[in-house]
């Protein structure tokens, strides 16, 4: 897969630009046109250790749970009730952990190196928030509400997301692996609706309840193609998503949630008989943390109805649930736990199981708003094809995410 290239040049030269920029997370105000704006640096590198059962590898990568990326954001009031923004994020993934295989060290045909991840402006008020541009559909992260501190490195829901493109090798085979892969078995069926060229609204938060809807134009996301149940064929796509989100404290309880839907309408009208169908998503997650004791826990689940379902009778399903812990152990900040199980059920095929445990640890660096972390996965994919077994998938993986930001020039 090959990653748009839009903005490669331009991302290059902000990217060096304020590569060297000194400074903390910080946001400039000029209090007499009430403005703010910032810009933020986020690096993350990791080691990836696998093992297919037949063959073993090691890969330095861009950790796609919070890819390197460089951001440029603002505001401004126009009065006392309307307020104006924008940002422009540059991604930087190369090599990405998403691309990396058994068949590519770097992922395969990874030339882009510099994308524009988001480009998206607002205007906002007592009515709340209107967004145009690109950037995230609503629905985006409905399934990974989470309070352990770990999503950004560890694993976003799940481990799809770290050596995606990963094949499980045959049982018995003497060749390199050629079954499905990770992003086949435990994709949570987000990449979708993620973020697109849509316009999109939020509503004020009541009673920490927000409610969100958005609409977007456009081709499938290339993510999305390789899950193994959404159309490729090229064409203008329409879709709508709906959230409900949650989010509130309740005497030392901190509560997160959402839940959303998701329909990919039909096509260009070409003819194609995959135009002809429509795809359909539930997602949502919740999530709790005993801020006493620093016990947290999760729980994810997405259903989907095929676009192209031909044969298949069952809908795809994804479920996760997560336990963490954070503590202070020492004096650079918390240090956060998690142990989590995934499992999935006809992501490729009638009856055919991912199943997934995952143990990780992250230490926070508060001073300087970073962190290191580690984590092992043990992924198994069962098939219902009668004589076909594939061996487990082991996963060990390291890296270091640092955060930086400073004041815009005036």
């Amino acid at each position: 897969m090959k990653l748009k290239n839009q903005g490669k040049r331009l991302g290059g030269l902000l990217f060096l630009s304020f590569f060297l920029a000194p400074g903390v997370h910080a946001k400039a105000v000029e209090k007499e046109n009430d403005a703010t704006a910032e810009w933020y640096l986020n690096i993350n590198r990791a080691m990836l250790h696998a093992d297919d059962g037949y063959q073993k590898d090691t890969y330095f990568v861009d950790n796609y749970n919070k890819s390197t990326r460089l951001g440029f954001t603002g505001e401004k009031k126009l009065d006392n009730c309307l307020t104006v923004g924008g940002k422009l994020e540059i991604q930087y993934t190369n090599p990405n952990s998403v691309l990396v295989s058994q068949a590519s060290r770097n992922g395969a045909n990874e030339d882009s190196t510099f994308n524009v991840r988001q480009a998206d402006t607002w205007i906002k008020g007592n009515f709340g928030q209107l967004s145009l541009g690109h950037g995230s559909m609503s629905g985006f992260t409905a399934i990974a509400s989470d309070l352990s501190g770990t999503s950004d490195t560890i694993g976003y829901a799940g481990p799809w997301l770290m050596g995606s493109l990963m094949k499980f090798h045959q049982t018995g085979s003497q060749v390199a692996a050629n079954g499905p892969t990770i992003l086949q078995a435990f994709s949570p069926y987000e990449t979708i609706f993620y973020r697109q060229n849509r316009v999109r609204y939020d509503t004020p938060t009541f009673a920490g309840f927000t409610l969100s809807g958005s609409i977007y134009s456009g081709n499938i996301p290339a993510l999305a193609t390789l899950d193994g149940t959404y159309t490729t064929e090229v064409g203008q796509k329409y879709g709508t998503d709906t959230t409900l989100r949650y989010s509130n404290s309740f005497e030392g309880v901190k509560l997160l949630g959402a839940i959303s839907f998701n329909r990919l309408s039909k096509g260009n009208g070409a003819g194609n008989p995959a135009d002809q169908n429509n795809s359909k998503v539930w997602d949502g997650s919740f999530a709790v943390l005993h801020e006493a004791t620093g016990i947290n826990g999760s729980v994810d689940y997405a259903q989907k109805t095929l676009a192209t379902p031909g044969a298949r009778q069952n809908k795809p399903k994804f479920g996760r649930v997560q336990l963490g812990l954070i503590s202070d152990l020492n004096c650079y900040g918390h240090t956060n736990f998690v142990v989590d199980y995934t499992q999935t059920k006809n992501n490729i095929e009638d009856n055919g199981k991912g199943k997934g445990y995952g143990v990780g640890v992250v230490q926070q660096l508060t001073k300087v708003n970073s962190e290191v972390y580690a984590g092992v996965r043990r992924l198994k994919y069962n098939t219902p094809v009668v004589g076909v077994s594939y061996d487990k998938l082991l996963q060990a993986f390291a890296g270091i995410r640092v955060s930086l930001g400073g004041k815009l020039a005036s």
